[in-house]
C-alpha cells in the first residue's frame, strides 16, 4: 500500500526494509496521546522504544513507495 493508504488504516505500519521501525498515525484528539497535543500526530516505534511526535522524516523513496504493510 501507498503511504497515504498506510497512515489511513490507524494501524502500525512498517516497510520491508525498516527492521524492527514503524508508525501508526493519529488524528487530532484520538489515539494514546489524545489529551497532550490537538493536533495529529505520530506514534513512532525504533528499536522496541516508543514515542510521539507531530512529525516524521522521511527519504524519498519511502513517500512514494508501494510496500508499505500492517499487522
Amino acid at each position: 500500500m501507498t503511504l497515504k493508504e498506510a497512515m489511513l488504516t490507524n494501524k502500525f505500519v512498517y516497510r520491508p526494509n525498516w527492521y524492527d521501525r514503524g508508525f501508526t498515525y493519529f488524528l487530532p484528539k484520538t489515539g494514546p496521546y489524545k489529551d497532550l497535543v490537538d493536533c495529529d500526530y505520530f506514534v513512532i516505534k525504533e528499536d522496541g522504544e516508543e514515542f510521539f511526535s507531530t512529525s516524521i522524516d522521511f527519504y524519498p523513496e519511502d513517500l512514494l513507495a508501494e510496500d508499505y504493510s500492517h499487522d
